[in-house]
Parts: C-alpha cells; sequence; structure tokens
C-alpha cells in the first residue's frame, strides 16, 4: 500500500480550517457572501414600470418596500400615494367603491394631499348613490355622511364634493330617478351651497306638483343667483299655478292624473280614452311603457297665455307634464287625440333616451305620432330640401333655440322643420323599420350622439344618411 504524503496528512486540516475559519466570517460579515440588495430606489423604479404597464398591485408592493426602507424620503412617499390612488381610480371604473374607499384611504395616511381627499370623499358618495339606487336608503345616508367627513378639513375637497354630487343628481334626474337625484342635490348642498342645486331641486318638486317646496326653493336659489331672469320667470309662474291649484279638479286614472280649472269645459270620458289609446299605441310602437303616473293639465286659452308666455303657434307641450290649452269649447276628437299623441310621444321618447333625444328626432317622432291616420304634405319641405348639404345638422341648428323657439334659417315656415324632421323619421321607418328607430333611441340612451347612434344602428354614414334622406323626400314628396 502506498504511503500517504506529507501534503496529503495536511489537506485533511486545512480543509476543516477553511470551513471554521468561513463559518466565522459569515457570521460576522454575512453580507460578504450573499449578492448585494436592492436600495429604495431600484424598488421605486420598478414600480414606476409596472405602474405604466397598468399591474397596479404589483406596483404598489414595489412602491411599499421602497417606502418601508425609505420613509423619510418625500418622492418615494408621494410615490407609493399616486399608486394607491391610480388604482383607487382603476376599482371606481369597475364600481368596486370599497376597495377604491381602501386604495384612496392608504394613500390619504401616506400622503393626504388634496388630491386624495378629493377623491376619497367622492368614493364615498359614488358608493352612497349605489346603494341608494338598490334601496339601502340608510347605507346611502351613512356613505354621505363618510363623504363629508372625509372632505371636512378641505374647503377644495368640500366644493368638489358638492360639484360631484350635483352631477350626479343630473343623471338621476334625466333618468328617471328622482327620489335618488333629490337625495343626491340635498347632499350636495351640505358640501357646499350653489344656487343651481337649489334651482334643480326646485324642479324636481314642481314636476312632483309640490309646489310649496318648489317656490322655497327656488326662493333659495334666488337669493344666490337675484339676477336669474329665468329664476324671476319660474317663481312668477308658480304663483299663478298655486293660484290656479287651489281650484283645481282632478282625477286619477290607471297612467295618468288629469288636472283642470273648475268651470273649464272638459269631457273627462273623452280625455281618458284619447289617453289610454295613446298609452298603448305609442308605447307599442316605440316598446317602452312609462311606469309612473304623468300628470295631464288642461287650461283655458288665457291663463296657459299667461302662464307659459310662449310663441302663438303652440299649442301645447311637455315639461315633465303634458300641459294643453283647450279653447272655450270641448275639442273635437280628432283635435283632442292629436294633441295627446304628440305630447305623450314626448313623454315615452324622453324617458326611454333618459333626455338624451336630440330636439329633431324627438320632435319627428312625436309628428309621426300625431299624424296615425293622416298624411301630411311635405311639398313644401321637399321643395326647400334641395342644396341642403347636412340635413341632421341643419335641424338640429333649427331646433337648437331655448325653450322651443324654432329659428328659422332655411325654411320661412315654422311647420317646415317639424315636418322635414317627421320626414327623417318616416324614411328610418320605411327603410329600416321600427326595430332600427328603436336601436337608435337605445343607443342614445345609453349616452351615444345621435349621428353616432344612426351611423351604429343603420350601418350609414351621416353623409350618405343625408344623401339617401334627400333622395327619398324628393321620390315620394315632389315639389309642385
Amino acid at each position: 500500500m502506498r504511503k500517504p504524503t506529507f501534503l496529503n496528512r495536511l489537506a485533511l486540516p486545512i480543509s476543516v480550517f477553511i470551513i471554521v475559519v468561513s463559518i466565522i466570517l459569515f457570521k460576522s460579515y454575512p453580507g460578504a457572501f450573499s449578492r448585494k440588495k436592492p436600495g429604495s430606489f431600484e424598488y421605486f423604479r420598478r414600480g414606476e414600470e409596472l405602474l405604466d404597464k397598468g399591474k397596479y398591485r404589483d406596483a404598489i408592493m414595489y412602491f411599499a418596500r421602497a417606502y418601508h426602507m425609505s420613509p423619510e424620503n418625500k418622492t418615494i412617499r408621494s410615490g407609493l400615494a399616486y399608486a394607491y390612488s391610480k388604482y383607487g381610480l382603476v376599482l371606481a371604473e369597475l364600481k368596486d367603491f370599497n376597495k377604491a374607499i381602501e386604495n384612496f384611504t392608504k394613500a390619504c395616511e401616506i400622503d393626504g394631499d388634496s388630491s386624495a381627499i378629493k377623491n376619497l370623499a367622492i368614493m364615498y358618495s359614488k358608493k352612497a348613490v349605489s346603494r341608494a339606487l338598490k334601496g339601502d336608503w340608510s347605507g346611502a345616508v351613512e356613505d354621505f355622511t363618510n363623504a363629508r367627513m372625509a372632505a371636512f378639513d378641505s374647503d377644495e375637497a368640500t366644493r368638489t364634493l358638492g360639484l360631484s354630487l350635483f352631477n350626479d343628481a343630473v343623471l338621476e334626474y334625466k333618468s328617471g330617478r328622482v327620489k335618488a337625484a333629490a337625495l343626491c342635490l340635498k347632499e350636495s348642498l351640505l358640501a357646499c351651497e350653489d344656487s343651481h342645486a337649489f334651482e334643480l331641486l326646485g324642479d324636481i318638486y314642481y314636476k312632483e306638483r309640490d309646489l310649496n317646496r318648489a317656490v322655497f326653493y327656488w326662493n333659495r336659489a334666488r337669493r344666490l343667483d337675484p339676477g336669474g331672469e329665468e329664476l324671476i320667470e319660474k317663481l312668477d309662474r308658480l304663483a299663478k299655478e298655486q293660484a290656479l291649484a287651489r281650484t283645481e279638479t282632478s282625477l286619477k286614472l290607471p297612467h295618468f292624473e288629469i288636472r283642470y280649472e273648475k268651470g273649464l269645459s272638459v269631457d273627462a270620458r273623452a280625455v281618458n280614452e284619447a289617453l289610454e289609446e295613446a298609452y298603448l299605441e305609442v308605447g307599442r310602437d316605440l316598446r317602452y311603457f312609462p311606469d309612473s303616473r304623468i300628470s295631464v293639465f288642461f287650461y283655458s286659452q288665457n291663463s296657459f297665455a299667461e302662464l307659459f308666455n310662449l310663441p302663438g303657434g303652440v299649442r301645447a307641450f311637455y315639461d315633465g307634464n303634458i300641459r294643453i290649452p283647450l279653447p272655450g269649447n270641448p275639442l273635437e276628437k280628432d283635435a283632442l287625440n292629436r294633441y295627446i299623441y304628440h305630447e305623450y310621444a314626448h313623454a315615452v321618447v324622453s324617458a326611454k333616451t333618459n333626455n338624451n333625444c336630440p330636439v329633431w328626432l324627438n320632435e319627428g317622432i312625436a309628428v309621426w305620432q300625431e299624424s296615425k291616420g293622416r298624411e301630411f304634405s311635405l311639398s313644401l319641405v321637399a321643395g326647400k330640401a334641395r342644396g341642403v348639404e347636412a340635413l341632421i345638422s341643419s335641424l338640429d341648428k333649427a331646433f337648437a333655440a331655448e325653450k322651443g323657439r324654432v329659428a328659422g334659417e332655411n325654411f320661412k315656415d315654422i311647420a317646415a322643420y317639424y315636418l322635414l324632421a317627421y320626414s327623417a323619421v318616416r324614411f328610418i321607418l320605411d327603410s329600416w323599420g321600427p326595430d332600427s328607430l328603436n336601436g337608435i333611441l337605445t343607443r342614445i340612451a345609453s349616452g351615444q350622439h345621435a349621428v353616432n347612434a344612426i351611423d351604429d344602428e343603420l350601418l350609414i354614414s351621416e353623409k350618405e344618411f343625408n344623401k339617401r334622406w334627400r333622395e327619398y323626400l324628393l321620390e315620394h314628396y315632389p315639389s309642385p
């Protein structure tokens, strides 16, 4: 057997020595045997990269590591707060208000700037509105209180909350959710008093025929905006209506409530029949039946003119209620039906589209319903249509004047605008059918502009629509 050399005998003790020394060094200087750890700004930069890619939770994790290592660094603190706020906004878009509130709360705790505070208050208010729409009114009030408390120490946040709630109220009001709209307005006013919020609250109670509350809130609005001419007109009209209301006769029907001055010659039976027929026929044509009772007011010619100060050609109108002036003798059945069908069509279109329908299309549909059983002569319109480059834009402009006053630009006769709008509706019905018309209204209800709704529903551009519409007019209603 070969004898071990000196070096072989020495190898084992050296190995043991190296191991022992390594253990001692590792315990004393562990960093010498490990990879260098990233610093706080490396975590911060990684968080920024992930945030840019929309990976919010991962970004927050890296920002949080940087903050844990350097909590005193203002840049790192702001970055983490921003990441929480950014993710909170994303969650809010998804209607996950609870998690959105959690993220904005963390943002405020880390770096309570005004933006985070405003967003936290608004998230509480959005959650409150969602609870109100589900019928959880007490829960909604609780969250509205939390919203005000979140904004309490910031005047800017309080004003922003008030404005956000006002905008929510407008959306709810246009969608026909009156109770939710009124609650949003009252909460808005608790945050910050504003004449527009008081005025809209008065409008809501006016529509609901609570005239005492309407005058109270309109007066509050006038104190903040004493020079508002429209408010002065509303209050003046309301005073006259209150006087009339003391002598009104009312009759409740399944889908309507009839109101008229005492002494006015109203054939309640004929009115009832006309209203119920309109309810069924207009509802069938427009695929929509409102779930709330609509008020129908009849006035003497003098009272109508004195109350509303409208152009002489206006025979009736809809403002949330149907309002019709009557001559001294009862209207003939044909005339009564025309007025009722026209104004009830406005009520249905407004409800179906959340009050988003452009005036020209609304009027065109109303004239279509009014024309049941009779054909209008469109010769004048057809003649005037020659050379018009953009019929839809012309109608938009024509009906843009306030209070339904039509400013004639291409046509001398106001009636021509209504007939032209009617012809557009007839063109859609004859070319694509009632389902397509209702598809356009449904798209408008979702927030689409009318031109885009027509484009998407009929698969036709505005330019092509106008071209084919003019051809239809000139073919079916040639000028004399």
